[in-house]
């Protein structure tokens, strides 16, 4: 709990007899021997207390002082151990600052990371740091966080004055603390206070930045609260500094460095900028530039001093409008006392703050600007060769803006500048010393002229009356547009007027060519240059200029424009080559061509463009054949820039020189590859054309050939089996069980030859499209029923079972009845034929939406990725072993493809090698019953 002051309790005391508590009685509250505290009681009746209730106040008291003294000792304890976590917590944030000011250079970082520390230690509503100048007198760099409306960025850079409370901390380097009514009494005398106690700052603790033993900066901290400070507070602050002091002068030592470092490359950058023309507004307009890097101005002016030196001339005004003489104005140097003190003791001025406002008061010159904010001026003459020709006036809104260092970089520029204006002034000299030259231009093959205002020639050298044709006398007095092709325009007059009124106006230099007519009427090409001729004050009287009589290579250029743009139109590829054949010209056709662009070939040998297994022999003997002088025609192959060759008719040819020497060479190349290549296509299709119609018949006699031997093959079988089955069956049984064996051999080959017959004439149907079914409703189980009846007898031999699982109980199909047993005996056949004995055949029937989908599935050798690539390929049979030793065509598969294709189904293989095969036939078309 907070003391409370003798005021405090009278105060209290006063109160409580106005709300009408007349009486009082206290009793101290002791425990132990010490008083821990005091019972009041009060009473609004005049004389209420007696000794019984002293005696009854006393026992109470004595009750609760033990109760008082231990909460006491219990305050105390948890005050004891809240004082040490606040201490730890300060030691911690100060440590943390310091941590954050030696970790960067950077000013703004160091001060936003410092804001969030500080705000566990300090209780403020606007803290500022500011930086000092290097003489410790201004304000250099203020940064900002917090309550204020002057606010814009964190990091503000401005030179500024210090106010009273600055100046005390800066000079005592000791703490400075404002608050409570003293602070706000004080405030109204100080303009950049009193702005914070409008802002509702109502008291304030600076504390100076100290680093071996200089104040180079300041802190402050500002609350609303009045009473806000106080001896830890301040105690808390110098520690801050302390901390924030070493940021602030590694930050000011980068600062001058860095400051040093673009001075001196500012400073090099307007030497360069005036060693490069003898234009000074050119001058002036790079200089205005880099000189604002330099010095903080808001009004600049070179004055320069007129020849006579009784004038001075503002070549150049920048900056803040002064209502006084504009860029040009030639005015007497005695009319500024101080610019001309400047000029007579070739010494720098500097004035600001109230001595410059005491001096402008008896100064028209200087009291304009001075109205005009600008308070602070540094002048600084520029010295030619210990003479004074101008003045660099440098003016700011700001108090005492300008101090030595200020003064040493004005000299630097002023020297610069210097050397810009006495080469400017020595070119013009040069220029208006005409009679000094006359002669060498009369004499001179250049083309020599000048003209009045007016635009009629005052002048002609004898070049210009040879070019024309002219004599001088015909000449003289003329406008210029006499002698041109539109010399007869009515509004030449006007023209004139127009173009010299803009040339007298921004008195620019103009080049180019023009056109004029000879004497004889040919017209004649003049390569010129003009400038404006001024009198000694500067005024506009003509122009004056020089040019070359370019008709000659007019011509030949023109001439040359028309070849050129005939070679680029070319559809053929031109190249110029020299001597050494290296590329030195290339059309838009070879660009095309070859997809190279000109930056590609252009300075590159030629070789570039053979192909990289060309012919070296031939190559080797085109060149040969040039270099002798002839022309070299032929066929090359050349590579395009992708890589790709090309095939061209080419020609080559040398360019002989005057002296007889080869020049040059001339490539002309036209790109015949697709011509050539289209020959080729053609006697390629043409030869194969005839392969394939040499295949065809071959085809069509194989074809014949089967249907014919099938067909003479099929009726002796045919009889051959009869008999051996009529005879088998042994009636009068006269023969033995040999012979009958014999004769089922007979009977099984005879019926393998018939199917064999029946597999290639089913085949010749097939690649003569003639192979045709014959539709009808077809109950599918009874296929596959009396299909395995008769060939499970041949399956009963190898100890196979047909295991038949059918799902198409009554479904009819609409199909060929016998080329379905057909398929179906060939899959199953297969499936015995090519699985091991005692294997089982699985033959599965399903209904899938309106087809039948039917599977033969064994266990047996499998087949290859080859195998099933190649299984549906007429007479295609597996290499491997286990399967040569079997009997077969290679037909079945390709003839039950095709079958199950006329009945707009399909037919798929699955096999997995040594472990079996799946054959899935699905066949659409089944009947709604």
């Amino acid at each position: 709990m907070a003391e409370r002051s003798k005021t405090d309790i009278a105060d209290d005391n006063r109160l409580r007899i106005e709300a009408g508590l007349i009486s009082a009685m206290f009793v101290p509250v002791v425990f132990q021997g010490t008083t821990v505290g005091n019972l009041v009681f009060r009473s609004r009746q005049a004389d209420p207390y007696g000794d019984e209730h002293v005696r009854l106040a006393e026992q109470i008291a004595a009750q609760l002082s033990g109760v008082i003294a231990s909460s006491q000792q219990r305050q105390l304890i948890q005050s004891e151990s809240s004082e040490r976590q606040r201490l730890a917590d300060e030691q911690r944030r100060i440590a943390e600052i310091g941590r954050v000011v030696s970790s960067t250079l950077d000013l703004d970082e160091v001060f936003a990371k410092f804001n969030v520390e500080a705000r566990g230690l300090l209780p403020f509503d606007r803290v500022v740091l500011i930086t000092l100048t290097e003489d410790y007198s201004k304000v250099d760099r203020e940064l900002i966080n917090g309550v204020g409306r002057d606010i814009t960025n964190i990091g503000d850079k401005l030179v500024s004055n210090l106010n009273q409370f600055q100046s005390e901390a800066i000079n005592t380097g000791k703490p400075v603390i404002r608050r409570g009514d003293e602070f706000l009494e004080e405030a109204k005398t100080i303009p950049s206070e009193q702005k914070r106690v409008d802002d509702g700052l109502n008291s304030v603790l600076m504390s100076p930045l100290v680093w071996q033993g200089n104040v180079i900066g300041l802190i402050t901290f500002r609350s609303t609260s009045l009473y806000a400070y106080g001896e830890h507070e301040v105690s808390l602050a110098i520690q801050i500094s302390a901390q924030i002091a070493g940021a602030v002068a590694a930050a000011n030592q980068y600062w001058l460095l860095e400051s040093e470092y673009q001075q001196r490359e500012r400073i090099a950058e307007i030497g360069r900028i005036v060693s490069s023309t003898l234009d000074l507004d050119e001058v002036f307009a790079g200089f205005l530039k880099e000189v604002r890097g330099l010095l903080q101005f808001d009004r600049i002016a070179i004055i320069t001093l007129s020849q006579d030196g009784s004038n001075v001339v503002d070549n150049l005004v920048d900056g803040v409008d002064s209502n006084s003489a504009p860029a040009g104005a030639v005015l007497s140097i005695d009319d500024n006392p101080l610019q001309k003190r400047v000029f007579d003791e070739a010494t720098e001025i500097v004035l600001g703050g109230e001595e410059y406002q005491a001096f402008v008061e008896n100064e028209p010159a200087e009291k304009v600007r001075f109205d005009a904010g600008l308070v602070s001026v540094l002048m600084s003459p520029m010295l030619w060769q210990g003479e004074v020709i101008g003045v660099i006036n440098f003016r700011s809104k700001q108090e005492n803006a300008y101090g030595s260092k200020e003064i040493e970089i004005a000299k630097q520029i002023s020297a610069q500048i210097a050397g810009a204006v006495a080469m400017s002034n020595q070119y013009r000299l040069l220029e208006e010393s005409e009679t000094n030259y006359r002669g060498m231009v009369e004499n001179s093959h250049i083309l020599v002229w000048r003209m009045d205002s007016e635009g009629r020639f005052t002048y002609v050298n004898k070049s210009l009356e040879e070019a024309l044709g002219y004599s001088a006398d015909e000449i003289l007095g003329q406008q210029y547009t006499q002698f041109t092709p539109n010399r007869d325009n009515p509004n030449n007059d006007k023209e004139i007027r127009e173009h010299f009124a803009e040339r007298a106006k921004n008195n620019y230099v103009r080049a180019g060519t023009t056109v004029y007519l000879h004497k004889n009427g040919s017209e004649v090409h003049f390569a010129f240059s003009s400038s404006p001729l001024l009198d000694s004050d500067g005024n506009f009287v003509g122009i004056r200029g020089t040019a070359l009589d370019v008709t000659a290579e007019r011509v030949a250029q023109d001439a040359i424009k028309i070849q050129t743009a005939a070679i680029e139109a070319a559809s053929d590829a031109v190249i110029i080559l020299m001597p050494d054949t290296s590329i030195t010209y290339v059309n838009e056709a070879f660009i095309e061509q070859t997809g190279y662009s000109r930056d590609d070939v252009i300075g590159k040998p030629s070789s570039i463009l053979r192909t990289i297994d060309g012919d070296q022999d031939n190559y080797l003997d085109t060149w040969k054949v040039v270099q002798q002088g002839r022309i070299w025609r032929g066929t090359q192959l050349s590579r395009r820039k992708d890589g790709s060759v090309i095939t061209l008719d080419a020609s080559l040819n040398p360019i002989f020189a005057e002296d007889g020497t080869i020049s040059s060479y001339v490539s002309i190349r036209r790109d015949v590859t697709e011509r050539i290549q289209a020959e080729q296509d053609r006697q390629a299709r043409a030869e194969l054309d005839a392969k394939n119609q040499q295949l065809l018949e071959i085809d069509k006699q194989r074809e014949e050939f089967f249907s014919s031997v099938s067909h003479e093959l099929r009726t002796p079988l045919t009889a051959v089996t009869a008999f051996s089955d009529i005879l088998s069956r042994n009636r009068d049984g006269n023969l033995s069980s040999t012979q009958i064996d014999q004769l089922e051999v007979i009977k099984r080959n005879s019926r393998s030859l018939i199917i064999l017959v029946e597999d290639m004439l089913d085949m010749s149907r097939v690649n003569s499209r003639s192979l045709r079914i014959e539709r009808e409703p077809v109950e599918i189980n009874e296929i596959v029923i009396s299909t395995v009846e008769s060939l499970e007898p041949t399956a009963r031999e190898r100890l196979q079972a047909i295991e038949v699982q059918l799902n198409t109980e009554g479904i009819l199909v609409d199909a060929d009845k016998g080329r379905l047993v057909q398929v179906l005996s060939n899959l199953i056949t297969n499936a015995s034929k090519y699985s091991p004995d005692n294997s089982s055949i699985k033959i599965c029937t399903d209904v899938i939406d309106d087809s039948i989908e039917l599977r033969v599935v064994d266990s047996g050798f499998g087949m290859s990725n080859e195998d099933l690539r190649m299984i549906f390929s007429p007479f295609y049979r597996s290499k491997r072993d286990e399967i040569q030793t079997k009997p077969g065509t290679g037909l079945g598969m390709a003839i039950s493809k095709t079958l199950i294709e006329l009945h707009d189904g399909k037919i798929e293989v699955e096999s997995t090698l040594n472990v079996g095969t799946t054959v899935i036939v699905t066949i659409p078309g089944v009947i709604d019953q």
